[in-house]
């Protein structure tokens, strides 16, 4: 997807590259139809797919584009997907000459005026900015309803789990934006809908239909015991059936948990002694081995009626606090049993354990505090506010208890429920709060965008000396307000500077958020803290005001954030209902789903294990980290074209003009480069000294590395000029002496490293285009592929060698195995086959051929020791080969096209680029236990894994019936 399609007239095209250019310099992606549009395509067709998948619509207007019977079409097709439509003004035309749709808007004037340019882009800029996540999500799901109605509206592209939520909600929400959804996108989600509520209805009616049927089975057992054995055993056939298809249902919807309780139920009736047929022997098993080898949640507390506002973790790790919109705090045990239920007269906001683990103090709308003892539940003290109480914190070494209240008042009161002082902290509803790990100062977040530390001393100082003392010691007693001892209201520093010289200002004002802050956290050791706001980022914060890192992934409200024991990484929680979880650096890890509506709260364990996650969907759910860390790189703006490994494992990565380098590991940034054009694939040299970046421009770019390390080296060392078109691929030689480049012309060429000279130039190498290029091995000439589905090998002189038929269409990429036996081609058939190399030449019949991705495969790599291949397809996802052609593993992260990938030296890592705009660090398995995970296992041993990972939620979860624990007998 772009930014924004470009629609003009060829006279025009001067102002339209200068326009292009200002649009690359401000890192915007645009679709313009003389470098997009590839030779052998049908232009029509490729012109409407760039509409469907731009944001905007920009229009140029002038005398010519006005009267182009082209330029119309293209407006009419963007008025059919309800594109948001920018008209530009090149050139003066009359309002009566333009299309009716471009001519009721307001127009942005541009000129042929350098001065007028200049001030009319950035209104340009702003414009298209407007609401960018509404329109960013038209667009999305316009071409998910475009390709879903092209495929003659079949189920299977249906919007499914999150997809379908979001969508729903986007719907709702769209009423009176710009751009208005489609009456497509509309029929899309309802169908979606009515999908999923037939898959559910399916599926539940199969599972109460085979237990009609066995009730009604027994009867006719007691007539005719050989026929009702036969049917007993249909019955319990049809039950399988409908327990494989519900446990396939709930991994559609991410959940895991129940998917994995209904394979297991599954397998347990398959243990009945009757024979079931093979299919469904292997169906089951199939399911269940998915479900136990991707299960993350690990159990799940259902009981309260309401939203969960919060949750927090005993220290000692013994039980868990929930408090809810349902009035109740609620006690569990870590297995998920209740503990102790506790009742407030309104919605209970938040909830704080004491650090011995003997008590917690809930607050509530009702305008109180209460100390509960945790072992009994008795209600120990209630301390009375004048408004809603919401933040609560206890002091670490329990000297002091404050809250939090919706008039920006925060309360500071002794241990006992003695009041010490209140002062107004914040403009609106306190939020948050939480000690430093020495109980000295104390860290609130509001309403008002701002997170402040106070001095503890200074705060309880100024009240000269404690407040009476409640005499009552009854357990049950209320605490009678004192006369209210105020610290003076705080002045904003933003707005008067000269009140940092009060001694009763904050000792610092984080200032970056644009909407509410909710929730705050402080790393272990105090180094960081970091903020949750409905701005929908995450800041993490050195405690002197500046911003480390900000977190950007959510698309709704952040309501929570969390640091893990070891200060590494940190979970957050959002609107959209989504845990994700995030690295110091701020790279994301793992995106949780499952919720069926807004994460309020989550934190880890005290052994950073499990992360904890309280919905509105009224449940808590507790997911395992194991195995949940996987790296995603966000630096890019547009979609990842390219990226490759160093001989040293950094990682360099192309999108748009910006080539980025990382760290080895993808936790920093170390570089980025800007180029006057844009870039679509990235390459090494042998020695790691250079980066040899291809571009939109014809040329090749030679980077010195070192240099670009140092931050400096911002120009190429060297440019490569003689292609004619965009560069589509190259290659480096072994001796690092040669670089090969295929170029859209249909050329080839040569070059020499070392001077740029070329050596040799191949013409009309391929229909259409030459699409990639490698070196054979021990240099023994080049092999070439493009359009047609051939493969080439040629001399360097420039004799054709040999040349064969791959496959049925485009191929967009070749690899050699490094041990030089093995050639894999990608291609647009949706295949990757395997051809080997023997005696200077290619045998023709494919040694493999590897099925499995549903679209074009876009890249294919091999590993260091040969044995292992990645591809990266359009559908989204990586695959992982042996050689022999069986898969081993599907790799499902990235939101788009996955367009290249690499592996690294030592071959643990492999690296993907998406059109997401993210690149992925997948740590990888060796290759052995790869494949002994795709042999067939005992189905006793998952089975054996399978209710291990069950025993608390089939024990302890109230909405588990009797019966079904029996598929666990030992449970």
């Amino acid at each position: 997807m772009t930014d924004a399609f470009i629609s003009y007239c060829r006279r025009d095209k001067e102002f339209v590259q200068k326009l292009y250019k200002s649009f690359g310099d401000s890192k915007r992606e645009v679709w313009v139809d003389w470098e997009n549009i590839p030779l052998n395509s049908d232009w029509r067709d490729e012109i409407y797919r760039g509409i469907e998948g731009a944001d905007n619509f920009i229009f140029v207007l002038s005398p010519d584009s006005v009267a182009s019977q082209v330029c119309r079409e293209e407006v009419d097709y963007a008025v059919v997907n309800n594109k948001r439509l920018v008209p530009i003004v090149h050139k003066e035309v009359s309002y009566d000459e333009v299309h009716p749709e471009l001519a009721k808007l307001n127009w942005i004037f541009f000129y042929d005026d350098p001065e007028t340019f200049e001030g009319a882009f950035p209104k340009l800029l702003s414009t298209l900015d407007t609401d960018l996540d509404h329109v960013k999500a038209h667009t999305r799901l316009q071409k998910r309803a475009l390709e879903w109605d092209s495929k003659k509206r079949n189920p299977s592209y249906a919007l499914r789990g999150d997809d379908l939520k979001q969508a729903e909600h986007w719907l709702g929400m769209g009423e009176g934006k710009d751009p208005k959804p489609t009456s497509l996108q509309t029929q899309y989600v309802i169908a979606s809908g009515q999908e999923q509520s037939k898959r559910q209805k399916a599926t539940i009616t199969g599972v109460a239909a085979g237990l009609v049927v066995t009730l009604v089975l027994a009867v006719v057992a007691v007539k005719e015991r050989s026929e009702a054995v036969q049917q007993r055993n249909l019955a319990r056939e049809q039950n399988v059936r409908a327990l494989v298809a519900l446990a396939q249902a709930r991994k559609f919807t991410d959940d895991d948990l129940e998917a994995l309780q209904f394979a297991v139920q599954a397998a347990s009736n398959l243990k009945s002694g009757q024979n079931f047929p093979a299919e469904l022997q292997v169906q089951t098993f199939d399911t269940l081995r998915d479900a136990v080898y991707n299960v993350q949640e690990r159990n799940r507390f259902n009981g309260h009626q309401d939203q969960i506002n919060r949750i927090r973790y005993a220290p000692n790790g013994e039980f868990l606090v929930s408090a809810s919109d349902d009035s109740t705090v609620r006690i569990w045990n870590i297995d998920g049993s209740v503990k102790q239920i506790l009742e407030h007269d309104d919605n209970v906001r938040q909830v704080d354990i004491f650090p011995d683990s003997d008590r917690i103090i809930s607050t509530s709308q009702d305008g109180t505090a209460k100390i509960w003892q945790v072992e009994d539940g008795e209600l120990l003290k209630t301390l009375n506010h004048n408004a809603g109480a919401r933040a609560v914190r206890v002091h670490p070494q329990e000297a002091y208890i404050v809250t939090g209240d919706v008039d920006g008042r925060v309360w500071i009161w002794d241990n006992d429920g003695s009041l010490k002082a209140s002062f107004v902290a914040h403009q609106g509803d306190v939020n948050d709060m939480i000690f430093s790990a020495d109980g000295s100062t104390l860290f609130t977040s509001g309403h008002d965008t701002f997170v402040k530390q106070w001095s503890l001393e200074a705060l309880v100082g100024t009240t000269g000396g404690r407040s009476e003392e409640m005499n009552n010691e009854d357990s049950d007693e209320e605490a009678s307000i004192p006369e209210p001892i105020d610290i003076p209201e705080i002045v904003n520093i933003r707005e008067n500077p000269l009140a940092q010289d009060q001694p009763l200002l904050p000792i610092q004002v984080f200032a970056g958020h644009s909407d509410k802050v909710w929730d705050i956290d402080l790393s272990l050791d105090g180094t960081y803290l970091a903020s949750a706001s409905s701005d929908n980022t995450v800041i993490i914060w050195e405690l002197d005001g500046q911003p480390y890192q900000t977190l950007r992934a959510h698309n709704n409200w952040v309501r929570s954030v969390s640091f893990s024991p070891d200060g590494t990484t940190l979970v957050t929680g959002s609107d959209d209902d989504t845990v994700r979880l995030w690295n110091l650096q701020g790279i994301l890890l793992r995106t949780f789903s499952g919720h069926d509506a807004s994460v309020r709260s989550v934190q880890f364990a005290p052994d950073g294990t499990t992360i904890a996650s309280g919905s509105d969907d009224a449940t808590v759910r507790l997911r395992s980290i194991e195995g949940a860390v996987v790296e995603i790189l966000q630096g890019h703006r547009t979609g990842v074209k390219g990226v490759r490994f160093s001989p040293d494992n950094l990682i360099g990565s192309v999108a748009d003009t910006t080539l980025n380098i990382w760290q080895e590991d993808g936790a920093q940034l170390l570089q980025t480069v800007e180029y006057t054009a844009g870039m679509r694939a990235s390459h090494f040299t042998t020695d790691g000294q250079f980066v040899i970046t291809a571009s939109y421009d014809s040329t090749l770019q030679l980077w010195d590395l070192p240099a670009l390390l140092n931050g400096e080296g911002r120009e190429p060392v060297r440019l490569f000029e003689g292609h004619d078109a965009t560069v589509k691929n190259f290659a480096v030689s072994e001796d690092g002496e040669l670089m090969a480049s295929a170029g859209a012309e249909r050329r080839l060429i040569l070059w020499r490293l070392s001077d740029g000279e070329i050596l040799q130039q191949f013409h009309e190498v391929h229909e259409s285009e030459a699409t990639d290029v490698g070196f054979l091995p021990d240099n023994q000439g080049l092999v070439s592929v493009g359009g047609g589905g051939h493969v080439k090998v040629w001399s360097f002189d420039g004799d054709l060698l040999q040349e064969f038929q791959a496959h049925d269409g485009w191929i967009n990429a070749l690899s050699f195995s490094p041990d030089g036996q093995y050639l894999a081609t990608a291609s647009g058939d949706n295949t990757i086959r395997i051809w080997r190399w023997q005696d200077g030449q290619f045998e023709t019949t494919p040694a493999a051929v590897l099925k499995g991705h549903t679209d074009w495969v876009w890249d294919v790599a091999f590993n260091r020791d040969s044995q292992l291949l990645a591809s990266a397809g359009k559908d989204d996802t990586v695959r992982l080969w042996d050689v022999q052609g069986n898969l081993l593993k599907t790799l499902s992260a990235h939101q788009n096209w996955v367009r290249a990938l690499d592996f690294s030296t030592d071959g643990e890592k492999l690296i993907s680029a998406s059109a997401d705009r993210t690149l992925i660090l997948w740590d990888l398995d060796p290759l052995e236990e790869m494949r002994e995970s795709i042999e067939e296992i005992e189905m006793g041993t998952l089975m054996t894994l399978g209710c291990s990972w069950l025993e608390d939620y089939l024990r302890t979860n109230p909405t588990i019936q009797d019966g079904d624990q029996s598929m666990c007998p030992d449970v």
